[in-house]
């Protein structure tokens, strides 16, 4: 008996291992199965981006956030191969590219390229897979649309319940009078929501000229208030006018140095240094006679034109140093005169200006018992670093 019972256990033991064995099998090449990255899609509404992720089974994934550059990281793991596309352009919701590679074997990396700001952003499991919702905030417009829609639904919800409650009220014993003041309540209530519903687009109306102007108005502004610094190196050749100080010392080079301020896209200051150094002419009665003229200028310079050449005209005062030798005795006199000017600025570069000019200095300063015009002509260049 006991034989028996022994032999009929290891049948039925028999039979349970062959029934357990294959779908022990069977689980274990199931758990060897290894995902694919099949798509990703994705869905463009006014103020929402779903990047919908579909993968096979048995993935799991991981994402962080990297900065310089700002990125987000999306790695799935046991992924084998990626069939999908694998570069989506976006440039939209603080979101550049997104692009899809095989970071290693088995893991697939999604990295969204962002740029300005991103748009809050949530991840969320699908029965295909993953899905990341990005959404904007709303615009003081989509705002004003959704408040015009809830006055209006509340206005019609009102008008429901009136009637719905005038009829409860009035359900058997409902009289001509009475029907004719619940459509009237009825109307009014019409009447007034379309009264509402007019006003709101008057309102729309304004906001939206009165955004046109404030745009209109920064544009101007920010055109009319540009500035910006100028510093050249200049270079001229000085032509003084008649008189003993052309005689004595004829034309020559004068050098130096201009910075110039914008005050606006059109006008802007100048403030310049210059020398004059020369000896007396060969063949005067006065060989050993030497000058250094030092004109300091300040004006303002007008623009005429907006773009790679701009001509210009302009004005201002200049102080003048005069220095000379004569016979070992150094005479030294200061005085202010007056500058006219015209001439174009030329673009040669992103921030590199030729300035070509002639102007006009009127000065009379006096020398001892003499007085010496040292006006006269002056044309010539400078190179300018415009930042």
């Amino acid at each position: 008996m006991l034989k028996k019972k022994i032999s009929i256990l290891s049948c039925i033991i028999l039979f349970s291992a062959s029934s357990f064995i294959p779908a022990l099998s069977a689980a274990k090449d199931v758990n060897k199965e290894i995902g694919l990255l099949n798509k990703i899609t994705l869905t463009r509404e006014e103020n929402t981006l779903e990047v919908d992720i579909i993968f096979g089974p048995y993935t799991s994934y991981s994402h962080f956030e990297l900065s310089d550059p700002k990125r987000i990281v999306l790695d799935l793991k046991n992924i084998e191969d990626i069939l999908s596309d694998r570069h989506f352009e976006v440039n939209d919701f603080g979101i550049k590219t997104i692009r899809a590679g095989m970071f290693k074997t088995d893991i697939a990396r999604l990295v969204f390229n962002l740029k300005d700001k991103l748009s809050p952003y949530k991840i969320t499991k699908t029965e295909k897979g993953l899905k990341i919702t990005f959404r904007k905030e709303k615009t003081k417009e989509q705002k004003l649309k959704e408040e015009k829609s809830r006055k209006l639904q509340e206005i019609k919800d009102k008008a429901k319940k009136i009637a719905e409650a005038k009829a409860a009220a009035v359900k058997s014993s409902l009289k001509n009078e009475d029907i004719k003041e619940i459509k009237e309540e009825i109307k009014e209530v019409k009447d007034t929501a379309a009264n509402v519903n007019e006003k709101l687009d008057k309102l729309q109306v304004k906001l939206d000229d009165t955004l046109t102007i404030l745009k209109e108005m920064q544009d101007k502004r920010a055109g009319q208030e540009k500035r910006f610094i100028r510093i050249e190196v200049t270079g001229n050749y000085f032509q003084p006018a008649e008189g003993e100080f052309k005689d004595t010392f004829g034309n020559g080079l004068m050098e130096g140095a201009e910075l110039n301020i914008g005050v606006t896209n059109s006008l802007e200051f100048w403030l310049s240094m210059k020398n004059f150094s020369k000896s007396s002419l060969e063949g005067d009665t006065a060989q050993d006679r030497k000058i250094r003229l030092i004109p300091l200028e300040a004006g303002f310079k007008l623009r005429l034109n907006k773009g790679a050449v701009n001509p210009y005209i302009g004005g201002g005062i200049a102080y003048h140093q005069y220095k000379e030798l004569y016979d070992s005795e150094e005479i030294k006199e200061k005085k202010i005169g007056f500058i006219g000017q015209a001439g174009c600025f030329l673009k040669i570069a992103e921030n590199l200006v030729l300035d070509a000019y002639a102007h006009y200095r009127y000065c009379l300063i006096n020398v001892g018992e003499t007085e010496l015009d040292i006006s006269g002509f002056n044309i010539g260049a400078g190179l300018g670093f415009e930042f």
